[in-house]
């Protein structure tokens, strides 16, 4: 059963909680007035293992905030968030949002997490409540809408962006390739969607590794790999940190002559500064191409990167905030007084979202009642060397 949402958001950057007042019961605010906010939850690790790059997720969202709420909100109600810390840990997910439910009433939305992990442990308790969700999650056991009727990914699967790097490896001449991902949730969707990938292009898969993402020390699945004699490495985890690790491990057991490349996440990651050049030899990643240099960058996300203006971190993972955020955006300007989840849920799957709205999907992108993750098309991503200098986020790529 639905529960009112109290109030309790986190606006824009601050890390300040306010409390705004009662919503009223849940037939209210399937029914909100243009003067009652959009609260939008969005669990996330603010510490513990993925806080390396969830910094740049919120920076995303709070872009994407500000620039709705500065054109005058949606149909005139403006967008709060409030953010919770689940410490990088599914279990703690869980335990914060029920808390925060409980004591401050339902969300009109939520933002499961920054991983699979997160989001798989939210969805049964989201999906109950009935609430609208938008997830970066690329785990396919979040693409059930028999399971999880009101969820959407804004990421493309895990298997269309493995698919995407084994195309270059087919091309390369690579017969025979060694996978190092994550032993959690996120791993188990890389490792299954190299396997089907690799096998329609007639890649051996001579070894697969997973590891403990928090583990300090890679080199021995590294030299299980390198044993395997592989024409190349495809590794792929969400941590920064254990993305470094991986490369490390690489140099440490002497397999640099061996090409290695990464996953979206590693592409996402401020890989230059986190290893040596040694480790970044023969690497090679799949970049948004949002996050490439141009001539001219594309005004509807001028936001985005002013977000990230002046670093060297990437603004791929604060393009997955700004799409949770636009993509709720649009089913509540669609859906009109019924912000029901099933009415949200319909505004999605009933018509395309448009061109030059999602960071990750320029060119638009659908959803139907039976799949719910975007498509991936084609020339959607760029595989760039993992060296690539960076700039105000955008990788600079000749």
């Amino acid at each position: 059963m639905k529960r009112p949402f109290i109030g309790l958001v986190a606006l824009g950057s601050s890390a300040a909680l306010l409390l705004a007042g009662c919503s009223g019961t849940s037939e209210d605010a399937a029914t909100a007035s243009g003067d009652d906010p959009i609260n939008i939850t969005l669990v996330y690790g603010q510490t513990g293992q993925f806080s390396s790059f969830t910094g740049n997720l919120r920076k995303g969202v709070d872009a994407a905030v500000e620039a709705i709420n500065a054109d005058g909100g949606v149909n005139g109600r403006m967008i709060e968030v409030l953010a919770l810390d689940d410490g990088s840990d599914p279990t703690q997910a869980v335990s914060v949002l029920t808390e925060s439910i409980d004591s401050g009433g339902l969300p009109d939305a939520v933002i499961p997490g920054s991983v699979s992990n997160e989001a798989l442990a939210l969805l049964p308790l989201t999906t109950e409540d009935e609430l609208f969700t938008s997830t970066s999650a690329t785990n396919p056991l979040v693409n059930d809408p028999s399971t999880y009727p009101f969820v959407f990914g804004n990421s493309a699967t895990q298997a269309d962006l493995v698919a995407s790097v084994v195309t270059e490896l087919k091309a390369d001449g690579v017969k025979k390739l060694g996978v190092v991902t994550s032993g959690d949730a996120f791993g188990d969707s890389v490792s299954s969607g190299m396997q089907d990938a690799a096998e329609a292009a007639g890649i051996e898969i001579v070894d697969v590794e997973r590891p403990d993402p928090a583990a300090l020390n890679l080199t021995v699945e590294m030299q299980r790999v390198q044993a395997a004699d592989p024409d190349a490495i495809y590794f792929e985890f969400t941590g920064y940190d254990t993305i470094a690790r991986a490369l490390e491990a690489r140099v440490a057991v002497g397999a640099t002559d061996i090409p290695i490349y990464g996953g979206a996440s590693v592409a996402s990651s401020p890989i230059a500064t986190l290893v040596s050049e040694e480790a970044l030899e023969g690497c090679q990643a799949p970049a948004s191409n949002f996050t490439i240099k141009q001539e001219q960058e594309p005004d509807y996300l001028a936001p985005l990167y002013e977000a990230f203006a002046g670093g060297n971190q990437s603004v791929a993972t604060g393009g997955y905030g700004w799409d949770a955020i636009h993509l709720i955006a649009l089913a509540f300007e669609r859906a009109g007084d019924d912000t029901s989840a099933q009415a949200l849920t319909d505004a999605i799957v009933s018509e395309d979202v448009p061109a030059d709205y999602l960071a990750f999907f320029p060119t638009g992108t659908s959803y139907t009642a039976d799949y719910r993750f975007p498509e991936l098309r084609e020339g959607s991503l760029t595989l760039i060397p993992c060296d690539s200098e960076k700039v105000d986020g955008l990788y600079v790529v000749d």
